[in-house]
């Protein structure tokens, strides 16, 4: 599978609320502006499309270096 750019809905701490990505081909020139709730913020990012459907189980935000990142397996 291949990369896909999403938009992470994400709170203060990192914690994932929401994932969205544009439907359109990723070559077209759409641009959409995300919008967030209080005490929300968004991240723009690349993944591969096979991470999309777990992503809010799998990983947080690093806020500081507006990045994802792995959390620990849950035992």
């Amino acid at each position: 599978m291949g990369k896909v750019k999403i938009d992470v809905w994400h709170d203060a701490a990192g914690q994932i609320i929401a994932v969205g990505q544009p439907m359109l081909r990723q070559d077209s020139n759409l641009r959409v502006t995300p919008l967030t709730g209080e005490g929300q913020l968004v991240l723009n990012t690349e993944i591969d499309q096979a991470m999309r459907k777990n992503l809010h189980q799998t990983h947080i935000v690093d806020v500081q270096k507006k990045v994802l990142v792995k959390t620990k397996a849950k035992a």
